[in-house]
């Protein structure tokens, strides 16, 4: 990973790509001819069309660092559209972080920020804002903060999906393997005379069309002392628009239904939510203090990246 940025080395080589066949214009470049350029670099297309596409959509990073133009797919079932028929272009963020890896600008603690989650490793994503608030205060202030104030200043893991996330917090802060659970961000409400439930965020990384169809398998399944939900769910609706980030589903209750039971049984549905572990390279503490002294030497990528959120 880089010192700069905490990107890996497909990230990094990927920004170098795109900025320079984008160039000072900042033109939306085809993803075809970005694959080709990373091969010449010995790398492979198939897989990184993949990273690709990570860096470009809103479900898989707090801070994408590309811009997409045409079909990216969803955080469904449906796959983005053939290398040739996209393009990209560096986004803010990437524009910013590829200036600090060129050593143009002081670095950037984008490793803080998303972890390693979206690409499959064990260290979760925390908030932007969080993260670079904490930062600035460590750089600003001549009275130490103990590991217990940085942790609540810095909080729990926070999923760019929307996501919630419980679980042995203190462990996983204190650089431990944590049992965590990613989980549907729910919400009851009344629509037009019935009892709801709004599903509006998710795990990290989960198909949601594939979470809908086992909400809408269990819902029909009659045992329910094997999960099954008739006494539950009467329908299950989305209501996701595809021109706005995040979804939105509709659990419609039956009318004796308890909400409160209705959303309890709701969440042992896999994978509305999912259990996995956790488990940060060191405590967090001594991660943002860390940071805060790489960061110290040049600042000014810490106030430009702040200005962008």
């Amino acid at each position: 990973m880089s010192n700069r940025t905490g990107l890996g080395l497909l990230e990094t080589a990927v920004l170098r790509v795109v900025g320079r066949l984008s160039g000072p214009a900042l033109e939306y470049v085809r993803c075809s001819d970005v694959l080709d350029a990373l091969e010449t670099e010995g790398f492979g297309a198939s897989y990184l069309y993949r990273v690709v596409q990570d860096l470009a959509v809103w479900w898989r990073l707090h801070l994408p660092l590309l811009n997409g133009q045409g079909n990216f797919g969803s955080p469904g079932n449906d796959p983005a559209a053939d290398a040739t028929y996209t393009e990209v272009r560096l986004s803010p963020i990437g524009r910013l972080a590829l200036a600090a890896e060129n050593g143009q600008t002081g670095p950037l603690p984008l490793a803080l920020i998303e972890g390693t989650l979206y690409r499959g490793g064990r260290i979760p994503p925390f908030d932007p804002h969080h993260v670079t608030d904490t930062l600035t205060r460590l750089l600003h202030t001549t009275d130490p903060f103990s590991d217990a104030e940085l942790d609540l200043l810095v909080g729990a893991p926070a999923l760019p999906t929307g996501g919630t996330v419980d679980g042995d917090l203190s462990t996983l802060l204190h650089g431990e393997p944590a049992e965590m659970r990613m989980s549907c961000r729910i919400t009851h409400l009344e629509r037009e005379g019935r009892q709801v439930l709004e599903i509006t965020g998710f795990p990290l990384g989960v198909d949601v069309d594939l979470m809908l169809q086992c909400i809408a398998d269990r819902a029909r399944y009659p045992d329910d002392r094997r999960g099954g939900g008739t006494r539950y769910l009467a329908d299950i609706q989305d209501h996701t628009s595809g021109r706005l980030p995040g979804i939105r589903m509709h659990a419609i209750l039956r009318t004796d239904a308890d909400p409160a039971e209705a959303e309890a049984w709701l969440r042992t549905v896999w994978p509305v939510s999912i259990d996995q572990t956790w488990q940060l390279p060191a405590p967090m503490a001594d991660r943002l203090r860390a940071a805060a002294q790489t960061i110290a030497v040049q600042p000014g990528g810490l106030r430009q990246l702040r200005a962008l959120l």
